[in-house]
């Protein structure tokens, strides 16, 4: 029985208007959340993105420890050339 003629049942006191009636509450209630099957792809493209971007997140913090080191040493040899100079 399609929606059409459910509401036509209900409306005229068809005998089966009560299971009518729930199947239609049913169809409203069953679109108010997400399926598991939506739940779980967003969540493996969430994933699959994260992992796209961990190696980036790596290499910044790789080239930024690499600068730090860089600019101590610079600082150790202008400290080591002006005690001596």
């Amino acid at each position: 029985m399609d929606i059409t003629n459910s509401l036509r049942a209900h409306m005229w006191g068809h005998p089966d208007s009560t299971s009518t009636q729930t199947a239609l509450c049913n169809v409203r209630h069953r679109r108010a959340g997400f399926s598991l099957v939506e739940l779980l792809v967003v969540i493996g493209v969430v994933v699959v993105l994260i992992g796209l971007v961990m190696p980036t997140i790596e290499g910044s913090r790789a080239e930024a420890k690499r600068r730090i080191c860089q600019s101590e040493m610079r600082q150790l040899a202008m400290m080591i050339t002006a005690y001596c100079g």
